[in-house]
């Protein structure tokens, strides 16, 4: 029994990373100076970012609470935050993935260490194994910042 539970978990990741292949392959790299402006732009603008890597999360354009969010904890590098958005606004999208994976790109950063909460064990999982699927499948990103895939579960 276990073991059909983990092939069949097995394929879902793989249809998932799949899927951010495919919604992110396709993309035009360009040139090396359109690369550089889509980089710099990128970590400017976390609106940008959101629309021009992740066309297969945003759904939508990103909501002013969404920026405000993402602002707040670049410009704050002490912050302790605790975000209560409404179902459906994309809070594990945004606070556990997109917005890490931006402060990932940020020049000068200082080392970054984040403490994500999640409700239970199988919640968690799902939350990094999201953030590892970008990691390993986003060609887009790995196309401009390189790739940052990392042993583990």
């Amino acid at each position: 029994m276990a073991r059909v539970r983990k092939n069949k978990d097995l394929e879902r990741w793989n249809d998932h990373c799949k899927k951010i292949s495919e919604a992110t392959g396709g993309i035009p790299k360009g040139t090396d100076d359109e690369k550089e402006r889509r980089k710099q732009r990128a970590r400017d603008d976390y609106a940008y970012f959101v629309q021009t890597y992740f066309p297969h999360l945003a759904t939508s354009k990103c909501g002013k609470f969404q920026l405000d969010a993402a602002k707040h904890i670049r410009e704050n590098s002490r912050a302790r935050c605790v975000f209560e958005w409404a179902r459906g606004h994309a809070k594990s999208s945004h606070i556990s993935l997109m917005i890490p994976l931006w402060l990932r790109i940020q020049k000068d950063r200082e080392p970054m260490v984040m403490v994500l909460v999640s409700k239970n064990n199988k919640s968690a999982k799902r939350l990094l194994g999201d953030l590892q699927a970008e990691l390993e499948s986003n060609d887009l990103y790995i196309a401009d910042f390189g790739e940052q895939k990392g042993e583990g579960k």
